[in-house]
């Protein structure tokens, strides 16, 4: 673990930096303290911090949702091409992320979330195909058995009856 200021900034306050436990890279920290010998102190804080959460397996580098969504999804990838779940899976589960769990939490980190947001998601999902964001689409297309399908959005009852 090291200290140093940066060179393209106008405030001198120091940076910490120390090597990933897990592999190449580094942790970075603006410790936004101009004293020397107190970044320094809080740069072995910081980094002891570090510490014992990868030894006690906890999360050390934050993650949005996006960032896990893209992950789970090379992941379940990765087991079709090796033969641990079969193709339908990602099928069932992708559009699922892609609609609904990215695009309301985005860049969130997934530490920050509390009980209300998973409870205004629940409500934003009831909501999405009828006064939501899926309401403004119009229709899709797709390939099925190498056939190309477009299938025009369903019009609600009331629509349907006025016409």
């Amino acid at each position: 673990m090291n200290i140093y200021t940066r060179s393209d900034t106008c405030k001198k306050s120091w940076q910490a930096r120390g090597r990933y436990f897990e592999g190449t890279g580094y942790y970075v920290k603006s410790l936004k303290i101009e004293d020397k010998q107190e970044a320094l102190e809080a740069a072995e804080e910081w980094y002891r911090d570090l510490k014992y959460k990868y030894d006690h397996n906890l999360v050390v580098r934050k993650r949005t949702v996006t960032q896990l969504c893209n992950i789970y999804v090379a992941k379940l990838q990765s087991d079709i091409g090796t033969g641990i779940i079969p193709q339908q899976r990602l099928d069932d589960y992708k559009p699922l992320v892609e609609t609904y769990i990215k695009p309301f939490f985005g860049q969130r980190h997934i530490d920050s979330l509390k009980q209300q947001d998973i409870e205004d998601f629940k409500v934003w999902c009831l909501v999405y195909w009828v006064s939501g964001p899926g309401s403004k689409i119009r229709g899709w297309t797709y390939c099925r058995n190498g056939k190309l399908i477009k299938n025009p959005a369903a019009r609600s009852t009331k629509q349907a009856l006025s016409h």
